[in-house]
């Protein structure tokens, strides 16, 4: 189930958990500002809240409307109430940084060059502005002047810090512990300069010597530090616990010491289902124990629950498929569930779900089930297993889920055929691999990377971060999402495994294994329905695979992402 498909869920669902009357009052909202009354529509919006006031389409629409009559105030803390109850909002970048673009015309203008980065009335505007703080706190920043004016504003904070009596508001504060936490949900991939990591080090100190001590600490101070290293990582970091800090602060420690330090816990609570392989198995349980992937803030509200036939013959409907019958239970596998984020939305996506998520590295399923809901710890069990042995576990499977996992092995038609091994007779299995003609310009990257002999720590992957984004001409691959924290690049251009794919080679693979192949999806549901569109203009089955080899010969950007496709048992 891809990205856009979740989010029209989540719209059903707010809509339906409305009630009639709720979803009765947007309906004549929306009807109110069509005809031009928009001081009725907010009135209306209010109203339909009150009676459900998890109803995020009415929310967005309140956000929405205050903004239109220049309440910006109100509008920032509609739309800051919409990123609590509907954190998917945050996954449209786009939409949210023209958002906080209309919320703040200094910040605006500050992109776009028309006003210095940290001018005095324009920051204390902004530091007061909710739905920008819930912005910093929940989603990874994924634009690249956006980063730039936060590393200067980070710089002018720093400066600040060390100062022998820092002053700043309880607005700065906040800002500043919300700028944290974005540094620590993007693994603190900002560049860093040497008079700056000469200041970090120094405010270190400070704080060091204050836990030691007794001594106060300035709520800014642990903040800023929070802004370049983990607070877990201060000398007798856990006295941080131990005292009062302001709310805002206090959740850095929060997301910095206490849950690290639940996550360390939670290892030796993990089963192992097969030993770990020596070779590439094991180098890339190395990476991920050292960079976590992916991290993550919050999790989508839940769908609606829904059945994988009906999913399936939505996304596919003229190919043909032999229906589960499934409706009211599920048995899934995730494969390589990294940080448990897919399977966690897996699992309070379909009707009766009961899965297991298995991945190499214990760091990301520690942190994969600290972050599991209460609605979800009996439906979900977390396990460190190796696909290469996967197949000698003794259980099968209605759906695997096998996105993005099989090209980091050392054989992954090997580990696939584990795999399908657990697979009962008309399974479905969600597969994500690496296309070869997509992945050109990463390779020329890595060999960049390669030749300038930038290593895989926090320090090299910013170091040669930067060098991308200084080329005259940028890679095209910078403008996707997978650039813009710490173990994203990492995994794109600093991997310590990676295998790439033509079509024809998983065409012969499928023939081989009594698979069928039922079609490719797309993140993006408007690309999924121009190809589908294009298919059927030319009068190509979409299951063809000699077709789909050709299509992409002739638009090789098309799978820049990965091959992302549904296989069933025969």
């Amino acid at each position: 189930m891809n990205r856009t498909e979740r989010r029209a869920a989540q719209k059903n669902v707010s809509s339906a958990a409305g009630g009639s009357m709720a979803s009765d009052l947007l309906q004549r909202a929306v009807a109110a500002a069509n005809g031009g009354d928009l001081p009725a529509a907010t009135v209306l919006l209010k109203k339909a809240l009150t009676l459900e006031p998890n109803f995020a389409l009415a929310c967005d629409r309140l956000a929405f409307f205050y903004l239109a009559q220049g309440k910006r105030d109100k509008a920032s803390a509609q739309y800051a109430e919409l990123a609590r109850i509907a954190p998917q909002t945050l996954n449209q970048f786009d939409v949210v940084l023209e958002t906080l673009k209309r919320l703040q015309p200094d910040f605006a203008a500050t992109l776009a060059g028309n006003a210095p980065a940290d001018s005095k009335g324009g920051l204390d505007r902004i530091a007061a502005d909710p739905y920008f703080r819930a912005v910093l706190e929940n989603t990874v920043v994924r634009d690249l002047a956006f980063e730039r004016w936060l590393t200067a504003l980070r710089g002018t904070f720093i400066e600040m810090a060390i100062a022998e009596a820092p002053k700043a508001s309880g607005d700065i504060v906040a800002f500043a512990a919300a700028l944290a936490r974005q540094c620590w949900i993007n693994e603190y991939v900002f560049a860093l300069s040497a008079p700056e990591r000469a200041a970090i080090d120094r405010l270190r100190r400070l704080i060091e010597g204050a836990l030691a001590s007794g001594a106060p600490v300035e709520p800014f101070r642990a903040a800023v530090l929070a802004t370049v290293e983990p607070l877990h990582a201060l000398a007798e970091a856990d006295k941080l616990t131990q005292r009062k800090w302001p709310s805002a602060v206090d959740a850095v420690v929060t997301q910095q010491v206490r849950e690290p330090a639940e996550e360390a816990a939670l290892r030796a609570t993990l089963p192992r289902l097969t030993p770990i392989g020596d070779g590439v198995s094991e180098k890339v349980r190395a990476q991920y124990e050292e960079n976590p992937y992916p991290r993550w803030a919050r999790l989508s509200a839940p769908p609606p629950p829904m059945v994988l036939d009906d999913l399936i013959r939505h996304q596919f409907p003229v190919t043909p498929f032999r229906p589960l019958g499934k409706r009211d239970s599920l048995d899934i596998l995730v494969a390589g569930c990294g940080t448990g984020r897919i399977a966690l939305e897996i699992t309070q996506s379909f009707a009766g779900a009961r899965t297991l998520a298995v991945d190499l590295s214990l760091a990301s399923l520690s942190a994969a089930k600290r972050k599991t809901p209460a609605a979800l710890r009996d439906k979900i069990e977390f396990a460190q297993g190796d696909i290469m042995s996967i197949g000698s576990i003794g259980r099968d499977f209605d759906y695997i889920n096998a996105g993005g996992v099989l090209h980091h092995m050392g054989d992954p038609l090997g580990g696939w055929r584990q795999l399908i091994k657990l697979m009962r007779p008309n399974a479905l299995m969600q597969v994500g691999l690496y296309s070869a003609h997509a992945r050109k310009e990463i390779n020329e990257a890595r060999k960049l990377v390669a030749e300038r002999g930038y290593p895989a720590t926090a320090e090299g992957i910013r170091q040669a971060r930067q060098k991308l984004f200084a080329r005259p001409t940028h890679f095209n691959f910078m403008t996707l999402r997978d650039f813009f924290s710490t173990s994203e690049v990492r995994d794109l251009i600093f991997h310590v495994h990676e295998q790439q794919f033509t079509i024809p080679e998983i065409a012969d693979f499928i023939a081989a294994n009594d698979l069928n192949f039922i079609g490719f999806e797309f993140a993006d549901q408007a690309f999924h329905q121009h190809h589908r569109a294009e298919f059927q203009r030319h009068g190509w089955s979409p299951s063809d695979l000699t077709r789909w080899d050709a299509y992409e010969r002739a638009n090789p950007d098309i799978f820049a992402n990965m091959y992302v496709f549904w296989v069933q048992k025969r």
